[in-house]
């Protein structure tokens, strides 16, 4: 029986992997996480903030529930 961190772990490593894989076989792809990356240093503190929004709405919604 797996516990649940090491199937998080493995779903994480399995998300990377896809994704190398992605990149490696459609250029596409490659193209568009370089800009992504580029793009990622300027507006980090826009998905942050919307990372922090989404958990608090998960949370108070978790809790507005008997």
């Amino acid at each position: 029986m797996m516990s649940p961190r090491t199937r998080k772990n493995i779903l994480v490593a399995a998300l990377v992997l896809i994704a190398i894989a992605l990149c490696l076989v459609f250029p596409r792809m490659r193209m568009f996480s370089r800009i992504f990356m580029r793009e990622f240093r300027f507006l980090w503190w826009l998905l942050l903030l919307a990372g922090v929004a989404i958990y608090f709405a998960v949370i108070r919604g978790r809790r507005g529930k008997p």
